[in-house]
């Protein structure tokens, strides 16, 4: 015969915050695997006090841009 268990109340936590990051977690972690920036900023050095980005920096991020979301930068100067 089986014995009857009595069950225990849930103790539920809070409320939880979800958020969708899509593939560019996994595009970085690709990138800095794969070394792009420094790759890039090897063959194309900067100019320190000037940039504020570095060539390597910049590639990734169109690389990023145009993996994750097909469509043309517009004034990406700004």
């Amino acid at each position: 015969m089986r014995e009857r268990r009595s069950r225990q109340p849930i103790a539920y936590g809070g409320p939880s915050v979800e958020k969708v990051l899509g593939a560019l977690p996994v595009l970085a972690e690709y990138c800095h695997r794969l070394d792009l920036a420094g790759i890039v900023d090897r063959a194309c050095p900067i100019r320190a006090d000037v940039a504020i980005l570095t060539h390597g920096q910049v590639i990734e991020a169109l690389v990023a841009n145009r993996l994750t979301s097909p469509s043309p930068l517009y004034r990406v100067q700004d």
